[in-house]
């Protein structure tokens, strides 16, 4: 590499109470051959005291001290906020470094326009050259888990090579600031591990590749900062395996991790800690569980089974979960079943076995629940007919038929027994002919009680309620309640109720 092609690289480390460890990494760094660094060490808010010596020793180092704990992403987030390179280079403080091994590792991004990664070779420190990286598979969405290439290995030279691969290592990863300004800065819910898996997976969805660089070795003193098999380790490893496939994964490969966790991972990680009776590692387990059990919609269930059963303890909570979890799932795959000739957003699910006839178009929105319990939910649509159904919407059977275009809105509850048509079953005049069609539209957050009738060309407005054997043959004003044969305002609903 020419003088020219030296461009500047910011080195981001974090410490955290281990300034002496903080320590032989600058060291190492001081001897390397690439000229054009700097070298941010972000104080993660540690409560040693002594990263004021590191400053002193190393002023050609730029020490930033943060209040408190950033975690990884956070720290490393700071490091980068602060940094000019065009390059950034994340390295643990845990590692040590050889020389030259910045150059393959730059010269790599610069050879391929594509590429927003790069890892070097990393093999465990002081452990007779055993390789930790030698590139990775891909995580697998349902389990969470990717494949180290040469792991445990003895380095012979057999992976000096420059290739592709899946995933780079947070141990010493460099990118470039054109990663940063198209995908931002890494996510920091993790806080420890997967947050640099999380990164890269988004950036390759965005058309950047990662690579392996053979050619650039360090030397990683791996889970200094953590400790092997530590609780904090565990914590962090099970809450984020889950939450790595929670934000990676959707649809039906969601619901397929889930079972994997649910059926095979979970109970064997359980009873591995149970059987081998370490407790403090057990509680840090199920810890990372609960965490992801109370975090969104498809986890809230956690916290009702505690509302529904407060006097039970956490394990059996846990099973009544872990079985809710399945049967809702199981909605999920049983509706992709039966709803597979419709478009289905996210998480729909049913209960019983919902009748489609459908020549035209169906679209059913996210975390829509189609149930069939006092009567089979009916859908028929003609040819050429439409019908959409909004996102949160709640059916159970009722008798949906559309010739021409029905659209219901979102968060809509439909009780049994309902008829929704958008036609005559014939011309009024010629009853030998097909009567004719006009759109029906049902505006959101509308409640339909069981047994009502919704007619041809009505539009029903806003936060409307349909008493129970309504007949609606006219439009409904948003907020109002109708009832009768045929339909009549019976009061106006005030603003916040149902």
């Amino acid at each position: 590499m020419s003088s020219q092609e030296f461009p500047l690289i910011t080195l981001v480390t974090v410490n955290f109470n281990q300034t002496a460890v903080t320590r032989e990494l600058l060291l190492s760094l001081r001897n390397i051959s690439y000229p054009a660094t700097e070298i941010i060490v972000v104080d993660n808010g540690s409560s040693d005291n002594s990263i004021e010596s590191l400053g002193k020793e190393f002023p050609e180092v730029k020490v930033i001290i943060t209040k408190k704990n950033l975690g990884f992403a956070g720290g490393n987030n700071v490091g980068i906020r602060a940094g000019h390179g065009e390059y950034f280079l994340l390295i643990n403080n845990d590692t040590e470094v050889l020389p030259d091994f910045l150059e393959p590792l730059v010269k790599t991004l610069q050879d391929n326009p594509e590429a927003g990664f790069a890892s070097p070779k990393i093999v465990f420190y002081d452990r007779d050259e055993l390789i930790q990286y030698a590139g990775s598979s891909r995580i697998s969405s349902f389990t969470g888990r990717g494949i180290r290439i040469g792991y445990l290995e003895k380095d012979n030279g057999q992976y000096d090579k420059i290739y592709p691969t899946e995933l780079g290592h947070g141990a010493c990863l460099l990118f470039s600031r054109k990663v940063v300004e198209k995908m931002g800065l890494m996510p920091e819910m993790y806080f420890l591990y997967y947050e640099e898996h999380d990164y890269t997976e988004r950036a390759k969805k965005a058309g950047f590749k990662v690579f392996y660089v053979g050619t650039s070795k360090i030397y990683h003193k791996e889970s200094i900062s953590t400790g092997r098999n530590s609780p904090l380790k565990t914590y962090y490893l099970s809450r984020n395996r889950i939450l790595f496939a929670r934000r990676n994964s959707s649809g039906s490969t969601l619901v397929l991790a889930t079972i994997f966790f649910l059926v095979v991972s979970i109970p064997k990680n359980l009873l591995q800690y149970i059987f081998t009776w370490d407790t403090i590692n057990l509680r840090a387990y199920v810890k990372g569980l609960i965490w992801n059990m109370t975090g969104d919609d498809f986890f809230k269930k956690f916290n009702e089974v505690k509302k529904d059963y407060p006097r039970k303890g956490l394990v059996t909570i846990l099973i009544i979960y872990l079985a809710r979890l399945v049967g809702y799932a199981s909605r999920v795959l049983m509706a992709k079943y039966y709803l597979r000739g419709c478009k289905l957003g996210k998480l729909v699910t049913i209960k019983g076995k919902p009748l489609v006839i459908s020549k035209g178009e169906i679209i059913i929105g996210s975390r829509v629940v189609l149930w069939s319990v006092f009567d089979r939910t009916k859908l028929s649509v003609r040819a050429m007919g439409r019908l959409e159904i909004g996102d949160r919407t709640r059916i159970n059977g009722a008798h949906i038929a559309v010739k021409h275009s029905v659209k219901i809105g979102k968060n809509v509850r439909i009780a049994p027994y309902t008829l929704i048509m958008d036609s005559d079953f014939h011309d009024i005049q010629e009853h030998s002919s097909e009567g004719r069609s006009a759109p029906i539209v049902i505006e959101d957050n509308v409640w339909i009680a069981s047994r009502a009738t919704i007619l041809k060309g009505v539009t029903i407005g806003e936060g409307a309620v349909v008493c129970a054997g309504a007949v609606v043959t006219k439009n409904v004003p948003p907020r109002s309640m109708v009832g009768g044969v045929p339909a009549r305002i019976i009061k106006t609903i005030a603003p916040g109720v149902v």
